[in-house]
């Protein structure tokens, strides 16, 4: 770059000893001109091609620069077309500092420009994320790769004297080894360096400037009027990442951060596409989805997951994985609950507290997704919140228990309140004692019997404490100048002297002796702290020896856990494919809390989501009502373009036409029926069947019918319904079965999800 400035070519390199089997460029060995193309593999030398009419430098349009980060799964992600010019615009502003943070991705991550690296603002990176400024490009079908910042100087530093000078066909070799032909001014080819020499890899091509379309981006500084935290269990599968606007090796990764990048992503379009926001209306900000991500490391899983292996079967091994992971999910839970619902709390509680630092003015409503298994833990701490509120309180009054509390209670106060006496005694009594600073001129001149003397100090307005201060040659002269004695002038500076001296003294006394009283009183708080201690670990031995004698006598008995209280309360739980009404269901009789009339503390409404095909899935209504008739189907969750899918929508028409020919086949044979006995009586003289044969038959569209809507389920959801079916795919009815793994995966792309959330958070039908 410096050389491109000053006007002057780079001074060449040696090129590197072999490049596959591509001949390397040795200007040494140039029987032909700089500019004529190499020969490559399967190709003839051709002769030099006419120059191109040269260019100025200031006429050439600069390329159209775009930032990456590297995904951990492999493969470069651009950043949105908003944070993309941010941060361009830092990197060319002189005035910023090197080690700057630009804030990208809506103000959830930052980039530092000095190291070049992405970095989270709000979970864990277990994997650093490099960050790239793009110029050239290798492009492929689906895939855009920006050169290393110094291979792109380089490669556009020829690419300048090529348009410049009008010479083409140039060759730049790359410190990786690796070649690219500028052919002319827009053809540009990579050959990449072989392993072997005789397997070469496929050209590839190669591009200036970066032209494809990303997503515009969030705008950081725009209000956030809704947070929602997204928990899950286990790993969840990954949504495909190409329908995001780019691809990962493999399309998939392992982290949460992905899935809910797809939820905010299809969240954006939803609301574009189906909400009018203004300020008149409930929300004028914008949805911010946070992922939490939390660990726990529990011993036995390992163990765990290789003894279900021993004994698994080799037959529809998918499907078995998938019931292997979510019975050692449970086991986990089970054997650690207090360890997992600690992880979970404090994950949520970091996450929130992060945001209101970052969002102090931020007022608006907090809702919790829980996805499989994780949904479970946050309904069980939600469950609990008030029992958590208040341990909370009982833990932060004094650590005593028992009996014993009120009394350890009364000596703690009285500690204090004697400690306090103590310390002002100490010091009286430090005070009261002879001091010789205390001691007056008139005192020192009639104990050295020189009180004669006095009148002349008090005419000089000198007193003890002036006299204290002058060093000894200044107290000398002054007493000469006031005509005392020379006997006299010796015998008072003596005196001073050692008054002096015995001040000293009584200080560095009343100063060691201060210490050895703080030390003292420091002492007797730290036996009667170690005291309580004691005291409050004999009575929490005692309750522990109680709680194990109860646990042995009634092994049913629900072991005790200290639920986290969580900095805010939810308005909202939305559960996806959680297996909570299994759970609620198995519990004994005797312990089941979930009713009619349970609810949620501080989070008043509850939706549970999911898939008919997702076998982690299950029914909440039904635990809470279990009065419901057994035709009670889920709500339907509409297809987010307003329209049932085709298949059900052929099936509803095929029920309605049903039930219209059985009206008719109905009202047809009433009358038939009719007919034929007014004339068998007619003939006979009596009726064919009794009289309630001459009853018309009941009408299909007179049977007592509810609307679904009208149900009222239990108190959990306010009585509005809880249980909400997605639309399966078309394609998804050619199996069941061999769908049914994907589809607890699938409400991270599922646009009807993420539009079924957004009208409850936005309060719309």
């Amino acid at each position: 770059a410096a050389a491109a400035a000053a006007g002057t070519a780079p001074t060449p390199t040696s090129p590197p000893a072999q490049l596959g089997s591509i001949p390397m460029f040795n200007p040494g060995q140039m029987t032909t001109p700089l500019h004529t193309p190499p020969v490559l593999p399967g190709t003839t030398a051709t002769a030099p091609t006419t120059p191109h009419h040269p260019v100025a430098a200031a006429d050439v349009d600069p390329p159209r620069v775009h930032w990456f980060f590297e995904h951990p799964a492999g493969g470069w992600v651009p950043f949105s077309q908003r944070d993309s010019d941010t941060l361009e615009s830092k990197h060319a502003d002189t005035s910023t500092q090197a080690s700057a943070r630009v804030v990208t991705d809506g103000g959830r991550c930052e980039v530092d420009l000095f190291s070049r690296l992405r970095i989270a603002l709000y979970w864990p990176q277990p994997h650093q994320y490099p960050v790239r400024r793009g110029l050239w490009f290798i492009k492929s079908d689906d895939e855009v790769i920006p050169f290393p910042e110094d291979h792109a100087e380089q490669i556009e530093y020829e690419f300048m004297l090529g348009m410049t000078e009008g010479q083409w066909h140039r060759r730049v070799e790359l410190p990786d080894g690796n070649l690219i032909l500028l052919r002319n001014d827009s053809l540009f080819i990579l050959y990449e360096k072989g392993v072997g020499a005789a397997v070469l890899p496929e050209p590839r091509a190669v591009r200036r400037g970066f032209n494809e379309q990303v997503d515009r981006g969030e705008d950081p500084q725009q209000a956030i009027d809704h947070l929602v935290l997204v928990v899950a269990g286990a790993v969840p599968q990954l949504p495909l990442l190409s329908r995001l606007g780019y691809k990962a090796a493999g399309k998939r990764v392992g982290s949460l951060v992905d899935c809910v990048d797809s939820m905010r992503y299809f969240s954006r379009e939803m609301v574009d596409a189906h909400f009018q926001v203004s300020d008149g209306s409930k929300s004028s900000g914008r949805v911010e989805y946070l992922p939490v991500v939390w660990s726990h490391a529990f011993d036995g899983q390992r163990d765990v997951k290789r003894d279900l292996q021993d004994v698994t079967l080799p037959s529809i091994r998918n499907m078995r994985v998938f019931l292997n992971d979510a019975l050692m999910e449970v086991t986990a839970y089970c054997k650690d609950m207090q360890s997992i619902v600690s992880a979970v709390g404090d994950s949520v509680n970091f996450v929130i507290k992060k945001f209101m630092d970052k969002h102090p003015q931020f007022s608006g409503t907090v809702s919790l997704v829980g996805h499989g298994f994780g949904g479970c833990i946050l309904f069980d701490i939600l469950a609990h919140q008030e029992e958590a509120k208040a341990q909370a309180e009982a833990s932060a009054a004094p650590d005593v228990s028992d009996a014993a509390a009120p009394a350890s209670t009364a000596a703690t106060s009285a500690d204090v309140q004697d400690s306090g006496d103590e310390e002002d005694t100490v010091e009286e009594s430090l005070k009261a004692e002879d001091d010789p600073s205390r001691t007056t001129l008139e005192e020192l001149l009639s104990k050295i019997e020189m009180s004669e003397h006095l009148e002349v100090f008090q005419k000089e307005q000198l007193d003890l404490t002036a006299l204290c201060d002058m060093d000894s040659t200044e107290l000398k002269d002054n007493l000469k100048e006031m005509n005392i004695p020379l006997g006299h002038r010796k015998k008072i500076s003596t005196a001073i002297e050692e008054l002096k001296k015995a001040v000293e003294d009584a200080r560095q006394n009343l100063k060691r002796r201060q210490d050895d009283a703080r030390r003292q009183r420091e002492q007797q708080r730290n036996e009667r702290r170690l005291e309580r201690r004691l005291q409050a670990a004999l009575a929490a031995e005692k309750a522990a020896k109680e709680l194990q004698q109860q646990q042995l006598s009634s092994p049913a008995k629900v072991v005790s856990v200290r639920y986290p209280v969580l900095a805010t309360q939810a308005t909202t739980l939305f559960l996806l494919g959680a297996p909570l009404g299994l759970l609620l269901q198995l519990q004994p009789a005797s312990a089941r809390t979930v009713d009619g009339d349970f609810t949620l503390a501080g989070c008043p409404s509850v939706y549970n989501v999911f898939h008919p095909y997702d076998p982690l899935a299950y029914q909440l209504e039904r635990v809470v009502e279990p009065q419901l008739p057994a035709n009670h189907t889920p709500m339907q969750i509409p297809h987010h373009q307003g329209r049932k899918r085709i298949h059900l929508e052929l099936k509803g028409y095929l029920k309605e036409a049903s039930k219209d020919l059985k009206k008719e086949v109905t009202q047809w044979a009433g009358t038939a029926w009719a007919s034929l006995n007014k004339a068998f009586k007619d003939h006979v003289g009596r009726p064919l069947t009794s009289a309630q044969a001459d009853a018309p038959a009941p009408s299909v569209d007179k049977l007592p019918e509810q609307s679904a809507r009208e149900l009222s389920i239990g108190k959990l959801n306010q009585g509005r319904r809880i249980d909400h079916v997605l639309q399966e795919d078309p394609v998804e009815l050619i199996s069941e079965h061999l769908y049914s793994l994907r589809s607890h995966e699938s409400y991270w792309q599922s646009e009807d999800t993420v539009l079924f959330l957004l009208t409850k958070l936005y309060g719309v039908s």
